[in-house]
């Protein structure tokens, strides 16, 4: 999933480890020091993959099934599973398998 995400940004290190780090919550080296900058502006929780990114997803995925005008029961159907299995790519973390 990295590789795909990361397609055509082989020059771009910075940008690979971030978007790695948002979507699949995964942690790279910080060779730029920018976790210390995160974390004196309080901003870096933000980067960890939680509830509402699992939130986030599954609006997302509710939001294609009904253009794709599935029932409610089908969407559900397909949701779940897609979530659990998005928890289990970024690593299983109490709280994103809590908000599945």
């Amino acid at each position: 999933m990295q590789n795909a995400l990361c397609r055509g940004l082989e020059d771009a290190p910075d940008v690979q480890d971030f978007l790695s780090g948002i979507v699949l919550g995964q942690k790279a080296p910080d060779a730029g020091g920018h976790r210390r900058t995160f974390q004196q502006t309080g901003t870096l929780h933000l980067f960890a993959v939680a509830g509402l990114h699992v939130g986030i997803v599954a609006a997302l995925l509710w939001m294609l099934a009904t253009v794709a005008r599935l029932s409610h029961r089908w969407a559900a159907a397909l949701i779940i599973p897609l979530l659990l299995f998005y928890a289990a790519v970024t690593g299983l973390h109490i709280s994103s398998v809590r908000a599945a």
